[in-house]
C-alpha cells in the first residue's frame, strides 16, 4: 500500500465540512436521537430506521420526529461530501456539490437546500470553486499516474485495472491516463444509471481488454465478480473497501497465470485507512475460522475412518 498525505487546502475544506456536520450531531443528540456527538455513517442508518420505524407505528407521530429525519438526511448528504474530499478528491466532490445545488434550486428536498444554504457549506464550496480553477486535486490521481506509467515503462504489454468505488472518480482517472502514452484506458461501469454500461457493452469491452485494444481498465465494484475479466499484471485499488471479501475479489483479478502486483493507495488519517485496517483484520479472522474449520473437519474425517 502508499500512504498519502493530504495538502493543506484540502484540511482547510475538510475542517469546514467537519464544523457543519458537528452542529447536525449536536442537534440529534439535542432530539434525544443519540447520546454522543461522535457518530459515524452507520450510526446515522440506525438513526434514520428507527425514526422510519416510529413513523410507521404511529398515526399522528409528533413534530419533531420529522425534523430528526430531515437532520438525518442533512448530516447525510455532508457525512457522503467528507468522503469524497478525503478519498476521492477535488472534482468528484465538486461534482456532488454541483448536484446539490441544482437539487436545492428545484425545491425538491428540504434538506439540501438547507445544506447548501449552511455558512460553512457556502465557504468550503468557495474554496473548492477555487481549486478546481487552479487545476488542484487529490494527490492518489499523481500517485497512480506514477504507477501505471511505470509500469508500462517496465513492462509495455502490461494489463491493468484499478478500482474506485465512484463513477466521477472513475471519469477522472480515465481522463487522466487517456494523456499518458501507451495507455490505453476504458471506463468499465454497471448498468444502472443514465451513464451505466450495457451488458452487450461490458461484453464488448472485455474482449477489447484481451486483444490489448484497450490495456487498462478503470472500474466500479462490477469488475469485483460475475464477469470474465482477464487475469492482470497490476491491480490498483483507488481507496482501500471496508470488507474483507471484497478486498479478496479484487485481488484476485490479478496473476491468475503468473505473480502479479496489488497496490492500495491511502489517504493518511482519514477513513480510508480505517477501512484499510478492518479489511485486513477481518481477512485475517476469515482465515483463522477456514483453518480452524478445516482442522475440525479433518479430525472428523479420521475418527470415520476408523469405523
Amino acid at each position: 500500500y502508499i500512504m498519502i498525505d493530504l495538502p493543506e487546502d484540502f484540511k482547510e475544506i475538510h475542517k469546514l465540512i467537519s464544523k457543519s456536520l458537528k452542529k447536525r450531531y449536536k442537534t440529534l443528540k439535542g432530539m434525544e436521537l443519540t447520546d454522543t456527538t461522535d457518530l459515524r455513517k452507520r450510526d446515522l442508518l440506525q438513526i434514520q430506521g428507527r425514526i422510519r420505524g416510529i413513523l410507521a407505528s404511529k398515526p399522528n407521530p409528533p413534530k419533531w420526529i420529522f425534523q430528526g429525519l430531515s437532520v438525518v438526511a442533512e448530516a447525510l448528504k455532508i457525512e457522503h461530501s467528507l468522503e469524497l474530499l478525503e478519498t476521492q478528491g477535488i472534482k468528484s466532490l465538486f461534482q456532488y456539490f454541483k448536484r446539490m445545488q441544482k437539487a436545492a434550486e428545484s425545491g425538491k428536498t428540504k434538506a439540501v437546500k438547507r445544506v447548501m444554504k449552511d455558512t460553512e457549506m457556502e465557504t468550503a464550496f468557495l474554496k473548492l470553486y477555487e481549486l478546481v480553477g487552479k487545476g488542484i486535486d487529490h494527490p492518489k490521481l499523481d500517485e497512480l499516474y506514477k504507477l501505471i506509467e511505470n509500469q508500462f515503462k517496465t513492462y509495455p504489454n502490461s494489463k491493468v485495472i484499478v478500482f474506485s468505488h465512484y463513477r466521477d472518480s472513475v471519469k477522472r482517472i480515465v481522463e487522466i491516463l487517456k494523456g499518458m502514452e501507451n495507455c490505453r484506458p476504458v471506463a468499465f461501469v454497471g448498468q444502472a444509471g443514465d451513464e451505466g454500461l450495457s451488458q452487450k457493452s461490458q461484453v464488448k469491452i472485455l474482449e477489447q481488454f484481451k486483444e490489448l485494444k484497450y490495456n487498462t481498465i478503470v472500474c466500479t465494484s462490477v469488475g469485483e465478480e460475475g464477469l470474465d475479466i482477464p487475469s492482470v499484471d497490476l491491480v490498483v485499488f483507488y481507496e482501500p473497501v471496508p470488507s474483507e471479501i471484497r478486498s479478496i475479489q479484487r485481488r484476485g483479478r490479478t496473476g491468475r497465470q503468473s505473480a502479479g502486483k496489488v497496490v492500495v493507495l491511502i489517504a493518511r488519517e482519514t477513513r480510508d485507512e480505517a477501512f484499510f485496517w478492518v479489511s485486513k483484520y477481518k481477512e485475517k479472522r476469515m482465515k483463522t475460522i477456514l483453518k480452524n474449520m478445516r482442522s475440525h473437519f479433518e479430525e472428523k474425517q479420521k475418527k470415520l475412518g476408523e469405523f
